[in-house]
């Protein structure tokens, strides 16, 4: 039992201070119990980090469109000037961006996306279990896919030429994973927001998320002069949207903890919406 929090005529809800006229300050609670004050530390680190990875989610898809772009302007050509030159560094003929820079680029991007998934979920304010009905499994997708992304990564930086069909049936399987990662982030926030996901919505949810990596492996496998590329247009694409997800996930976990601490604060545990599930599963 943790000593309750004794104000005076707490607001109904811990966001309505912010609604309050600046004449009428709400008065700070005050509580004997110091595990209150680990907790509102805990919870600025929370918001901290996870506004920190919501802006590295968006460096991630200004990576995406700007690759999206070098691959339209791709002409499919061979490298120029001296063959003595540093790989990355040599110009194409025609293309804005060396093979070699495109791809270290590529796949470094994605192990750098990969860390902040799993990032989000170690440092979110709120219970995993709320966030889904298996939370080992997820644990082990989400750890598993930075293996797959960092293992990729190394060998394209180590030799593109002997790895390139490996590195890209590795990443464009592994983009089934971070499908199942995305499609579990995009339904708790769905669940969030409606206070409830249906078994149809559900399923519709998880046939997306699987369609693009089908679609991608299959184009570049297929006998297409030039599938690669087109696969590359649908990772992209599907990159950017993923983006999108994981930055709504981590702006919901920088919601949640900032609710949190204006209850402790201003207002009544009753009132946080958050606060209640997260004791109540942690």
């Amino acid at each position: 039992e943790t000593t309750p929090l004794q104000g005076v005529a707490p607001p109904r809800h811990a966001f309505s201070v912010a609604r309050q006229s600046s004449s009428t300050p709400a008065a700070l609670n005050k509580s004997t119990n110091v595990i209150l004050m680990y907790r509102m530390q805990e919870l600025r680190m929370l918001s901290t980090v996870n506004f920190a990875l919501a802006m590295a989610v968006l460096l991630f898809f200004g990576l995406q469109v700007a690759l999206f772009v070098f691959n339209v302007m791709d002409r499919n050509d061979d490298d120029c000037g001296d063959p003595r030159d540093w790989a990355p560094a040599r110009p194409r003929c025609g293309s804005p961006i060396s093979d070699q820079a495109f791809h270290r680029t590529e796949f470094v991007a994605s192990f750098f996306y990969a860390c902040i998934e799993a990032f989000s979920l170690v440092y979110t304010p709120r219970a995993i279990s709320s966030i889904s009905s298996q939370p080992m499994l997820l644990r082990m997708v989400l750890f598993f896919d930075v293996a797959a992304t960092f293992i990729p990564a190394v060998l394209v930086i180590a030799n593109l030429e002997i790895f390139e069909v490996t590195v890209h049936e590795i990443e464009f399987l592994n983009e089934l994973m971070m499908a199942f990662v995305n499609l579990v982030f995009f339904k708790s926030l769905l669940r969030r927001r409606r206070g409830g996901l249906d078994a149809n919505a559900a399923w519709r949810a998880g046939a997306l998320a699987c369609v693009a990596p089908v679609v991608q492996l299959g184009v570049y496998n297929s006998p297409l002069e030039r599938g690669e590329q087109y696969a590359h247009f649908i990772e992209f694409t599907f990159g950017a949207v993923a983006a999108f997800v994981t930055f709504w996930f981590t702006l919901d976990n920088w919601s949640a903890a900032e609710e949190e601490l204006r209850c402790i604060k201003y207002g009544a545990l009753e009132s946080c919406a958050v606060c209640l599930p997260n004791h109540a599963l942690k």
